[in-house]
């Protein structure tokens, strides 16, 4: 609910920018190219756990409707997250340290207009994930791998004025993990784990302001 409300205050915001004459213009001949922010319920992975697996953190969009009904959407995200010391007794949990992703990618979409102000979409992202993973300490353990993420995608944006949407959307993903490298702190070696894969779901929300 506060991702909502944040989002919500971005786009009145955004909204209060654009001039009623462009507005107009905007409407009678659609817009072209946005940029967008969307906050996902993915995050930066800690050692040992594979549970947050998706696109997570905070996104920036660029879409960019090269055609009436196809949305060709490049995006970046990133996140980071301190993990606090293990209580007495938390066997299971992951180890304390520092924690972060950065991922790259683009969408491809089909868009339909179901009402004025209303567009429903469908279709893909492929994204590249690096994550990374540092112990506490004088000679930290350190952990990285770069994941390959593909998911369908399906969502939905209401425009409450022209240029200025705000919507959400929901992701189902493959996600297949790199090899895992390991540098041992307290020796300076290195080495390297095997990868594997997994599947994720995962909601946005977002706003997205329509340039021209």
């Amino acid at each position: 609910m506060k991702h909502l409300i944040r989002i919500s205050a971005v786009a009145a915001a955004l909204a209060l920018t654009v001039p009623a004459s462009a507005q107009q213009k905007t409407t009678e001949r659609g817009s072209m190219v946005g940029v967008g922010v969307g906050l996902s319920n993915g995050s930066a992975f800690e050692t040992g756990d594979r549970s947050n697996l998706g696109f997570g953190g905070t996104l920036l969009f660029v879409p960019l409707n090269i055609a009436p009904n196809l949305r060709v959407e490049p995006f970046i995200g990133w996140a980071r997250s301190d993990i606090d010391a293990i209580p007495p007794g938390g066997a299971g949990l992951s180890n304390p340290g520092e924690a972060s992703d950065f991922t790259l990618g683009a969408g491809v979409f089909f868009v339909q207009p179901v009402a004025a102000q209303l567009q429903m979409y469908a279709g893909g992202r492929l994204g590249l994930q690096w994550q990374s993973f540092k112990t506490v300490g004088a000679a930290p353990d350190k952990f990285s791998r770069r994941n390959t993420l593909l998911a369908a995608v399906g969502g939905a944006e209401y425009l409450p004025i022209p240029r200025v949407a705000i919507g959400a959307e929901l992701m189902i993903g493959y996600v297949g993990f790199g090899d895992t490298e390991f540098k041992d702190g307290a020796t300076g070696q290195t080495f390297e784990g095997a990868g594997g894969s997994g599947s994720v779901t995962q909601g946005t929300i977002f706003a997205r302001l329509y340039l021209f």
